[in-house]
């Protein structure tokens, strides 16, 4: 169902596994630097810790990092990839544990900004919030501040995916390509 006037488009769709499946990795890869140096630091400061709680001086650590780069190497990637794949999985699970729940769910673009309406919950980013948004061959991502919202393409017509574009430069919102959004 859509509807479009001059100043609003909206359009419902229901929301497959597979639009939440995208949503995790999308999110997973946004994160990603914050991540990456989140994890370095606690395995950073934890060998720090151990080292000197055993009487190590710094130098004793620096040596040691040295000499054991490839074990700390492996246990850092394998964590962190181990990391990647358990928390979109974990996000998944708990979509396909709520099954009860309605899937549908009703995107608004007008001149107050970005919006959508899901179980009762109406959420819209204004337009001052948004920062910039990525065309993908199967949806918009569009990042307000801390939010990241995410327009599946298959909700809306080709006549109104071309108003959302132009609304989106007309309102100033920068494009960006989805691997360099953050």
């Amino acid at each position: 169902m859509s509807d479009q006037t001059a100043d609003k488009i909206q359009a419902t769709v229901r929301l497959t596994l597979m639009d939440q499946f995208r949503l995790q990795l999308w999110c997973r890869w946004i994160f990603l630097p914050r991540t990456l140096a989140i994890f370095l630091g606690a395995a950073a400061v934890g060998a720090i810790t151990i080292s000197l709680a055993n009487g190590g001086t710094f130098s004793d650590i620096v040596r040691s990092l040295f000499v054991n780069w490839t074990l700390y190497g492996f246990v850092l990637a394998f964590g962190f990839l181990l990391l990647l794949v358990l928390m979109p999985l974990i996000g998944t699970i708990r979509w396909l544990s709520r099954r009860r729940r309605s899937r549908e769910i009703t995107f608004i673009l007008d001149d107050s900004g970005v919006g959508y309406s899901v179980g009762g919950i109406d959420v819209t980013i204004r337009w001052e919030n948004i920062t910039a948004y990525s065309p993908t061959p199967v949806s918009f991502l569009v990042r307000g501040g801390r939010l990241l919202l995410r327009l599946p393409k298959r909700a809306f017509s080709a006549d109104q995916i071309d108003a959302i574009t132009a609304l989106f430069a007309r309102k100033g919102v920068r494009a960006v390509s989805a691997w360099k959004f953050s």
